[in-house]
């Protein structure tokens, strides 16, 4: 088994896991972010799976994440300049994730489907697939994996969180029209080929606010789009 490992989207949890828990993964498959589809040998028959997420949400995690090593650097890296915003930051992402001569380039700022092109996938229960290769969504991780491994028949397991960022801040990200147009044109390739969508990333935010159950049976339309309103900024 193979896993292609995508920057945050639980992918040292999920390697880990194969690893240390259940030793079942390819060697030196897992933790690379440079490994991508186009480097698993071609008659390579065996299960290769990784996670996707919504861009709108990974690209806060991001931002939070490598922000952090502005402090925590070592040998003069920074990943992000110092008294950068986050707006200043999605403003960036198109040179940052493209221009591989640019002081602040780097892989892990590519869309998650840079990671499989040229594949063309198909709707699973879990996620995605195209022939061997299986994608699982990152919003609901645990139940997204545990049937995808019903499917290729193993028991459900329980992840092991691993690699969380303490310091990351609680509050959901705000996005300016000119961020949410930033995002749709830098990860175009994962809104055309897994359907993510700004309005969808802020009906998640809101489940997140409310219980499930609330949130199907009790919630009302005024007060979601109150709510929707209210992350968005809009008064």
């Amino acid at each position: 088994m193979i896993f292609l490992h995508i920057p945050k989207t639980a992918g040292w949890t999920i390697a880990r896991h194969l690893r240390d828990d259940e030793k079942i993964m390819d060697d030196g498959f897992g933790f690379a972010h440079e490994i991508t589809i186009r480097d698993v040998p071609e008659n390579y028959e065996d299960i290769v799976f990784s996670v996707v997420r919504c861009p709108f949400d990974r690209v806060w995690s991001l931002y939070n994440f490598y922000g952090q090593m502005r402090k925590d650097a070592v040998y003069g890296h920074k990943p992000i300049p110092d008294n950068y915003s986050f707006e200043d930051f999605v403003s960036s992402l198109k040179e940052w994730s493209t221009n591989e001569d640019h002081e602040y380039y780097m892989l892990e700022y590519k869309p998650c489907y840079h990671w499989f092109v040229p594949r063309v996938f198909e709707e699973t229960e879990y996620g995605w697939v195209s022939n061997n290769l299986h994608l699982l969504r990152y919003e609901n991780i645990q139940e997204s994996y545990n049937t995808f491994r019903k499917t290729i028949g193993l028991e459900p397991f329980t992840l092991k969180k691993r690699n969380v960022n303490p310091r990351k801040k609680k509050e959901a990200p705000k996005y300016t029209d000119k961020m949410v147009n930033d995002i749709n044109s830098v990860f175009s390739s994962d809104i055309k080929n897994f359907d993510y969508t700004y309005e969808s990333f802020l009906q998640r935010e809101v489940r997140n606010i409310f219980h499930e159950e609330d949130f199907q049976k009790t919630l009302s339309t005024e007060v979601r789009d109150y709510w929707i309103k209210t992350l968005k900024g809009v008064s």
